[in-house]
């Protein structure tokens, strides 16, 4: 039997890379593994682990538990899907500190690969996992009566511009985190599509959904705006449903040391909910680019706007690709494959 700890700072399912790139690989393994018995760390428990899984984290506190593991003879990985290295100051250190305790690195994309690689470390103990689709289902009656209530504002904030010349084609959505590790990224990257948003709008009437986590940098980022916006806050039990609610996500990015290195999910979770795509383009983008605009945006918009039957062409190739490439099952067994070679 090999036993697996999976360590993460805080693990809450409400975050995405402690749910995506844990939660759901544990449950996964657990129901259709023999032999593998894989859970979230328990310090008490640090006894019986075989593999100790730092996922994200690497305190003062998690090298000493690595070093400690590695005493006992313990195989330690880590597991990071952020370029962490420019946050700078002691972050550092402790990086590079568990990058050298650890007996397998695992990346979340090719691009963080070459990152880590600068850091001299030995290639053959890097691999990329990328992240699976999203499997977790979230008790929806546990949602709060705030929530529920936005839910419905939103509903008649969509009706009321919902006239016989705005479908769901028209609904544009945002989505993520109002700001990402460093600061430049998140909702502060709208503003490059503005003016292009004004102008479409003066020609087919759109509206503006902004889903995140911070009702204050959403007025102080739209008080300006000249097109119908609605702010609704992230919740893990409605986050579908909005999104189900719209036709087309938008992701402009400002390309940099941070953002160079994200996964593709806010595509996948897209294009799985519905929802045709126009983004900026960094290195996880570019294998979805037969079925999403990058870079292309008056085009790109201007297409999902007016043709309908060109996005629902580009939805069943795009959902197509994610299943065959994406799947739990694909993933887990990547994960499982390392655990058989370093029990």
């Amino acid at each position: 039997m090999i036993r697996v700890g999976w360590k993460f700072a805080n693990p809450n399912v409400k975050i995405a890379s402690v749910r995506i790139r844990g939660f759901n690989i544990i449950e996964h393994i657990n129901k259709n593994i023999e032999n593998i018995e894989v859970e979230f760390f328990k310090h008490k428990d640090i006894k019986k682990y075989n593999i100790v899984i730092f996922s994200k984290t690497y305190s003062e506190e998690d090298i000493l538990t690595a070093k400690h593991l590695k005493k006992e003879m313990k195989s330690v990985f880590f597991d990071i899907c952020d370029n962490h290295f420019i946050l700078g100051g002691s972050r550092v250190h402790l990086l590079d500190e568990m990058l050298k305790l650890s007996d397998k690195i695992v990346v979340s994309t090719s691009s963080l690969k070459e990152i880590i690689l600068k850091k001299n470390v030995n290639p053959d103990k890097i691999l990329v996992i990328p992240d699976a689709i999203d499997t977790f289902e979230s008790e929806k009656d546990h949602c709060s009566i705030s929530h529920w209530i936005e839910h419905l504002k939103l509903k008649r904030f969509l009706s009321r511009i919902n006239t016989s010349s705005v479908t769901k084609e028209h609904r544009i959505i945002w989505f993520g985190n109002s700001i990402g590790s460093n600061n430049d990224s998140g909702m502060l990257h709208l503003n490059n599509l503005k003016d292009l948003l004004f102008k479409l709008n003066t020609e087919i009437p759109i509206s503006l959904t902004v889903l995140s986590n911070s009702k204050k940098k959403y007025k102080t980022i739209f008080s300006s705006w000249q097109i119908p916006t609605f702010y609704y806050d992230w919740n893990i039990s409605t986050y579908e449903q909005v999104l189900k609610q719209h036709g087309i996500t938008i992701i402009p990015i400002n390309v940099n040391d941070f953002t160079i290195a994200k996964t593709n999910n806010r595509i996948v979770t897209s294009i799985l909910s519905g929802l045709n795509v126009v983004a900026d383009e960094i290195p996880s983008y570019k294998e979805f680019k037969e079925f999403i605009y990058l870079n292309d945006w008056d085009n790109g918009l201007r297409t999902y706007l007016t043709n309908p039957s060109k996005g629902n062409e580009h939805l069943a190739l795009a959902k197509k690709f994610i299943l065959e490439n994406y799947n739990i099952d694909k993933i887990s067994d990547q994960w499982v494959e390392i655990f058989n070679q370093n029990r």
